[in-house]
């Protein structure tokens, strides 16, 4: 089964690529395995000297070819390889949101190719006009004159883009962050807070901590509530960043993105953690009751309200769910 005819999976976007996947799209070691050498054997019989290949979890340049092997330079030396141990492109997926709608789509890259070269592509497959694109990989916001090479992208990769015709704006919860103590995960508790906009938006996901101490990967769930009235919910696999990160960026599923959320409706988020190893601990946010003052926010768009349910003890003041990405629902429009 070649990789571009897998599963029509819902993924979300979270932590740095390597091992990102939801509960409803889990792919085996041997799956991967026997996935790639189909796609390294169709992908790998034009490649010539001065080429860009990817061997061993990171991208190289070949030097040339010498009987049917493959030269690149690693470390300062000379390696031959077998043509079947490297890749010319790589399988990502992209979930693409556009004023049109949101898809999730499965690619094909050299290491050569630009984010922009990328938007180009999504442009057209989309129909959509907007001229601006946000990328974000790692959590992070990328340039999109980055390339696939520079980025150092790995193969099943999920990255984010946004081509909505206007800016994806983000609210701050809190002004600080504690780096004396830590938040202790819990199994049994869940974190939680309220948001009340003022005005009807649309909204594509949410901040959380990375932790700073604890599992390099771990589960975690999480919930969007219309008052008592579940929207949305879903599961994913972390991988932490040991520590270069401190905030990472989630955004629903393509089914759900974005979930437009009328004025003054009561909008919960709940997460919960599981499968990590005891005394974990995750970043914190603090200072959070003077959050209409932080700097980027607007004045009044918000109220934040504690959840009952948030046993671990996320509240108003500190805590976690640092963040909200949303656009005004009036800011739509079909470009």
């Amino acid at each position: 089964m070649c990789i571009r005819d897998r599963e029509k999976a819902k993924w979300t976007y979270i932590g740095n690529g390597k091992e990102i996947l939801s509960k409803k799209s889990v792919v085996s070691e041997e799956e991967k395995k026997v996935n790639s050498e189909i796609a390294v054997s169709s992908k790998n019989r034009d490649i010539e000297g001065g080429d860009i290949v990817y061997f061993k979890n990171k991208w190289t340049q070949v030097e040339s070819l010498k009987e049917g092997k493959i030269q690149i330079k690693i470390e300062d030396k000379i390696v031959d390889i077998d043509p079947t141990e490297c890749m010319k492109e790589i399988p990502i997926r992209i979930l693409c949101s556009t004023s049109l709608g949101q898809s999730i789509n499965l690619l094909d890259v050299n290491g050569r190719v630009t984010l922009n070269h990328l938007a180009g592509k999504l442009r057209k497959k989309s129909k959509a006009t907007a001229k601006k694109s946000e990328w974000y990989y790692n959590g992070k916001l990328e340039a999109p004159e980055q390339t696939i090479e520079a980025l150092n992208i790995l193969p099943y990769s999920k990255i984010a883009c946004f081509m909505l015709g206007f800016d994806m704006k983000t609210f701050k919860r809190f002004s600080r962050l504690d780096e004396g103590r830590g938040w202790y995960m819990s199994r049994s508790s869940k974190d939680a807070i309220i948001f009340i906009p003022t005005k009807t938006l649309l909204v594509f996901g949410f901040g959380m901590y990375y932790t700073r101490e604890g599992p390099p990967s771990y589960t975690m769930g999480y919930e969007i509530f219309f008052g008592e009235e579940s929207k949305h919910k879903d599961q994913v696999v972390v991988t932490n960043l040991g520590g270069e990160e401190k905030l990472m960026r989630v955004f629903f599923n393509a089914s759900q993105t974005p979930i437009n959320v009328p004025a003054d409706t009561k909008m919960s988020i709940v997460v919960k953690y599981d499968h990590y190893e005891e005394a974990s601990r995750l970043h914190v946010g603090m200072d959070g009751g003077n959050y209409d003052t932080i700097e980027g926010n607007e004045q009044g768009l918000f109220k934040i309200e504690d959840h009952g349910d948030s046993g671990n003890g996320t509240d108003l003041g500190s805590g976690q769910i640092p963040e909200l990405y949303y656009c005004l629902n009036e800011q739509v429009t079909l470009l």
